[in-house]
């Protein structure tokens, strides 16, 4: 199984992968974030990290969701 996923206007790296959902005729694609963020002042703070999401839509980009469904597809086996 390949790493990456090939879209039309950018290439996926599927171990930053988290989760996707499929709803409405459309991927949510949920990405990790190795960036964090935050403060501490004498050992008390907070730290701060965020999700990236790319949405993939069958009406707006028909290649890209087809791409992603037969990935899918491909993983079920």
């Amino acid at each position: 199984m390949s790493r990456f996923i090939r879209l039309t206007n950018m290439v996926i790296n599927t171990s930053k992968l988290v989760k996707i959902e499929n709803s409405n005729n459309q991927y949510c694609m949920y990405f990790s974030n190795n960036n964090i963020s935050g403060y501490f002042i004498l050992s008390i703070g907070n730290l701060f990290t965020s999700d990236n999401t790319i949405v993939v839509c069958k009406e707006k980009s028909p290649e890209d969701y087809q791409i992603v469904e037969n990935w899918i597809k491909s993983i079920e086996k």
